[in-house]
């Protein structure tokens, strides 16, 4: 479902492999680490910058990676999505208000779904074929070692799904970075800022 060629019409300010980035999309990641972060953003702000870039050209790796193995995400899949976020806001009107406000354009939104999703679905493909598990003993010595320390009231059993997803990320990162590390040198990436 990807359309490489369906961006908005503001400056182009990267290409991976042919898929443009456009300057609206470097804003809208900037204004999410700034949020995150909950520092003010300046447009000056070069080290915030890149690292918004750098995540957006990982997650067009990882997209069209994903896309390679067979991993997409149909057009009704990227529909419901959607509609759920359409639902959760109040309506069309609400959402396209916000996302006015932020900056972000409708394509833009369905477009992040779509690799937002397909990305996570990479994510379990990597967990199955790399067989990446969390034992008991591991969510517990997490627990007794991270939780304890600072939450002694907190039960093992009300945070073990938690815990055990924090691990899984965390063993998933190793070779999700050496997969981009590979996917970067084999890449043609411009970058035009």
């Amino acid at each position: 479902m990807s359309d490489k060629k369906n961006i908005d019409n503001s400056e182009i300010i990267a290409s991976v492999n042919n898929e443009k980035i456009a300057r609206s999309e470097l804003d809208s990641y900037m204004n999410q680490i700034a949020t995150i972060r909950k520092v003010p953003l300046s447009k000056e702000d070069k080290n915030i910058e890149l690292e918004a870039l750098n995540q957006i050209i990982n997650s067009i790796l990882l997209f069209q990676d994903a896309e390679n193995q067979g991993i997409t995400m149909t057009k009704e899949e990227v529909d419901t999505q959607y509609l759920a976020i359409v639902s959760q806001v109040g309506g069309e009107e609400k959402l396209n208000e916000a996302l006015e406000k932020t900056g972000i354009t409708l394509d833009h939104l369905r477009k992040d779904l779509e690799r937002q999703n397909v990305i996570e679905r990479y994510f379990n493909f990597i967990k199955e074929k790399n067989e990446i598990t969390v034992t008991e003993e591991e969510a517990r010595n997490f627990y007794e070692n991270e939780i304890v320390p600072q939450n002694p009231d907190l039960k093992f059993e009300e945070i073990e799904p938690q815990i055990r997803l924090q691990i899984e990320h965390e063993k998933i990162n190793q070779p999700i970075s050496e997969i981009i590390k590979n996917l970067r040198e084999e890449a043609d990436i411009k970058i035009l800022i």
